[in-house]
């Protein structure tokens, strides 16, 4: 709204008369949204560990304290103070929490932003690895995890075993005529 004030019409310039008035306040809040924005965008696409905790906390110091008057001081040391707390919570090292307001939503954006960019492929055998997502995000647990050991030991008879007790099935598939059919 700051910059495009001076080119608003009269009547609209007398209707935000406030906004010249508040120019600091407004900076200060545009600053303020930006952090948030930025903090946010780490953690969720990243996940919550002690890296990104270090990460989000290197980038308040540096852009929401430094040259900060009292008001966002006190708002960064508030985030910083939070961070420090949420970061008190995690267990280890290696662990990795998803952070969104919906986690399957979290999840989905995971294996969307992996999977491959031609729309022929559809969904893959690749949506398995959804669940390891968050145990395999940090370089540390990666070197001790022997992708291939597991794949090896994992066989599609396996995983129809396994099927009834994990994907139940559906109502019309317990109908007596569905079950004939197939």
């Amino acid at each position: 709204m700051l910059h495009a004030y001076s080119i608003l019409p009269k009547e609209k310039q007398e209707a935000y008369s406030f906004v010249p008035e508040n120019k600091e306040l407004l900076d200060e809040l545009a600053v303020a949204v930006d952090a948030v924005r930025h903090v946010e965008e780490i953690c969720k696409t990243k996940g919550f560990n002690i890296a990104t905790c270090n990460e989000c906390k290197h980038y308040i110091i540096r852009n929401v304290i430094g040259n900060a008057n009292s008001r966002r001081a006190k708002l960064g040391i508030m985030m910083l103070d939070y961070f420090k707390k949420e970061e008190a919570l995690l267990v280890d090292d290696v662990q990795n929490d998803n952070i969104s307001s919906d986690i399957i939503e979290s999840d989905y954006g995971i294996f969307k932003s992996k999977k491959s960019p031609n729309k022929l492929y559809g969904i893959t055998p690749f949506v398995l690895f959804i669940p390891l997502y968050p145990k395999l995000v940090n370089k540390s647990v990666t070197d001790t995890f022997n992708f291939k050991e597991r794949l090896v030991n994992v066989k599609l008879k396996d995983m129809m075993l396994g099927l009834p007790r994990t994907c139940p099935l559906t109502g019309l598939q317990n109908e007596p005529k569905f079950r004939k059919a197939n």
